[in-house]
């Protein structure tokens, strides 16, 4: 039913998303189970300088492993995490990121103490909030991007 001309609408404010209140949430994922096999890559990039440009290069070495829409997901994620983690902090004299990789899902974080959690809307977990299938901040952002079930293989 349309709103008759004069009729104001209420309002009423949204709840806050966990990037702009500031929460920490859950824990960091626990490692694959044993006998699973995961791709480890784990760097540091200076703090100096553009630290997302140097993440998304260190990335580029997975491109073999991780579909391409994935592997562009990682990019600009890792790269805007660790963009925002060297800015707030540059006294810092790097940025670490862990990526770690299953046939199911790609699990990536980023340490800094510019990652730590602030209030207010940021850029870079908004993006991570509306891109990643599973997220948290604890001393870290980590995030878990599903993988898509290969093509040679039934979908589960």
């Amino acid at each position: 039913m349309p709103i008759p001309a004069g009729v104001g609408r209420t309002v009423l404010p949204r709840p806050l998303r966990a990037c702009e209140a500031g929460l920490t949430l859950g824990k960091p994922p626990r490692a694959a189970r044993p006998g699973v096999r995961e791709l480890t890559q784990d760097f540091e990039v200076p703090a100096a300088g553009n630290a997302g440009a140097a993440a998304r290069r260190q990335l580029d070495t997975l491109a073999e492993h991780v579909d391409h829409m994935t592997l562009a997901k990682l990019r600009l994620l890792v790269s805007e995490l660790a963009n925002r983690a060297a800015a707030a902090d540059r006294a810092t004299s790097s940025v670490a990121v862990s990526v770690s990789i299953t046939a199911e899902r790609v699990r990536a974080s980023v340490a800094g103490s510019g990652v730590t959690p602030r209030r207010g809307l940021d850029w870079a977990l908004f993006l991570v909030e509306r891109m990643a299938d599973r997220w948290g901040m604890s001393n870290e952002v980590w995030f878990e991007l599903d993988q898509p079930p290969p093509k040679n293989r039934p979908a589960r």
